[in-house]
């Protein structure tokens, strides 16, 4: 019983241990991220299995959120469970959120020099956030071409020289032509709105609708339909905003959810499955969540005596959050800042800049960050503050436990139906053609420091094309050392940004 709550405990704390670094790495949004968790959850310290990651990302792709900070839920709750679950989104969601209180609380002492100097160092860290989201492509792509030669062999034929698979490869670059338009468009300074340039939760959308409709099932009297229907869907929600906000747009929407249902309901019946009645388990782990989340509010609780009022919004605006940091800016500033609760130049003056110029959640760096100005503001005092934004640390956290939790228990459910199979086939190439468009965001993130800095607005881009150069030969003739490579491309972009800027 020792030896065994021995390795409970190291399990735990080695948990903590590579989130905490996640977290610390978070620069990019949530997709960038999932290379990064995968990597330290699978590869360096063997937490849990590369389908249980996979099931991770499927189940937060579909549930509102903070993604990374459920992902990491989804890791700690296989590796400990309820325990596990809530020190895992909590150590990916602390630096980011510690960050934010300790910058805020100075940015009155120091101006926007301290957020400038933040974002040098960000150019060389977002060297390294390239090189992992370069390494999962190609991971992704092997494992394709690994599934074809196992598919030769099953077969009875010699696998000889297999190519990627043309499926994943198809994906890949479907994905990544959709949602890049807004990305090169800002890069080589084009006006106007591209014709696509579409979010990546309607790209999930578009993807759910036809891996349940078609269940590989590829007649034509199936395909061209869902084919019609994802096609003037995507123009409807892309940039040019052809269709938006006009009955199509959501006649197509509400047709795509009854064809998915459709087909969901059809694999069930096919393959006899029924869902387990018995949701005592995630009702169990919703508990837990809501008690962490009553601890860090315990304390704001006699400082501030609109925190129920508070946390009452931070956790609906948690659950309305679909479609990523950004769309969670939408719906914070109408949470908070149209309501009167927080000033406007609080939030976007103060805290947006900040919060996109540490590492983390944008979700739960917001959701502190307001909590700090809120108490701030209501007596002057920076403890005040501090307490509140721990409040909406505890807020975010266990609201992205929660909201996993219950996804889970849906999808435990119907994971051995076809459809969750091919699901779960098809996400990682969804989510590495998204990461090119990621990428293409984090080089004009470089540019854009440039630009409010002063300095040529090529530099810091080119300057992290070079960082990403020299890590790249670093691991060929040495080895990776993940920690190494961002200290010293944040060492050099700190260095030769601030050179430039003379």
């Amino acid at each position: 019983m020792k030896k065994e709550a021995d390795n409970n405990k190291s399990k735990i704390f080695r948990l903590i241990t590579a989130l905490v670094q996640c977290g610390l790495l978070g620069f990019g949004g949530g997709n960038a991220l999932i290379p990064v968790l995968y990597r330290k959850a699978v590869e360096e310290y063997h937490l849990i299995s590369k389908d249980d990651f996979e099931e991770a990302v499927v189940v937060a792709s579909i549930t509102p959120g903070a993604l990374p900070v459920e992902i990491a839920a989804g890791i700690g709750r296989i590796t400990g469970g309820d325990l596990g679950m809530l020190c895992a989104a909590a150590a990916i969601s602390l630096p980011g959120c510690l960050l934010v209180l300790f910058f805020t609380a100075l940015l009155s002492s120091f101006g926007s020099q301290l957020a400038l100097q933040i974002n040098y160092l960000s150019v060389g860290v977002t060297a390294y956030i390239l090189y992992v989201l370069g390494c999962y492509v190609a991971q992704t792509l092997e494992n394709s071409r690994a599934d074809r030669i196992q598919s030769h062999w099953e077969k009875g034929k010699p696998s000889g020289r297999v190519s990627f698979s043309p499926s994943c490869v198809l994906i890949i670059t479907a994905v990544f032509l959709v949602t890049c338009g807004d990305q090169i468009y800002h890069i080589f300074g084009i006006q106007g709105d591209p014709l696509l340039g579409i979010s990546t939760v309607n790209v999930m959308a578009v993807a759910f609708f036809l891996i349940f409709w078609l269940r590989e099932d590829y007649r034509l009297s199936k395909v061209i339909p869902a084919v019609l229907v994802a096609f003037f869907y995507c123009l409807c929600v892309g940039g040019m905003d052809l269709f938006s906000d006009t009955a199509l747009e959501l006649l197509l929407a509400l047709l795509m959810l009854v064809m998915a249902l459709w087909g969901l309901v059809a694999d069930l019946k096919q393959n006899h499955m029924r869902l387990n009645t018995s949701i005592l388990p995630a009702l169990r782990e919703c508990a837990v969540a809501f008690v962490f989340m009553a601890v860090f509010a315990l304390p704001a609780l006699f400082t501030y005596e609109e925190t129920p009022a508070y946390l009452f919004r931070g956790a609906l605006s948690s659950i309305l959050s679909f479609g990523g940091g950004d769309a969670y800016l939408a719906v914070a500033g109408g949470m908070f800042v149209t309501s009167g609760l927080i000033l406007y130049s609080d939030f976007y003056s103060n805290l947006v800049p900040v919060a996109n110029a540490v590492p983390g959640s944008i979700l739960c760096k917001i959701l502190t960050g307001t909590g700090y100005f809120l108490g701030y503001r209501s007596d002057g005092n920076i403890v005040t503050g501090l307490l509140t934004g721990l409040c909406g640390f505890g807020c975010a956290v266990a609201m992205s436990c929660i909201t996993y939790s219950v996804g889970a228990y849906f999808y435990e459910q119907l994971e051995n139906a076809a459809i969750f199979s091919q699901l779960k086939k098809s996400t990682r190439p969804i989510i590495s053609g998204l990461l090119f468009t990621v990428g293409l965001g984090l080089i004009y993130n470089c540019i854009q420091i440039g630009t409010g800095a002063g300095i040529p607005s090529w530099f810091p881009a080119l300057l992290c094309l070079f960082c990403l150069a020299g890590e790249i030969l670093f691991v060929k003739k040495f080895r990776y050392r993940p920690l190494l490579m961002v200290l010293v491309s944040a060492g050099i972009s700190l260095l030769f940004c601030n050179l430039a800027s003379l």
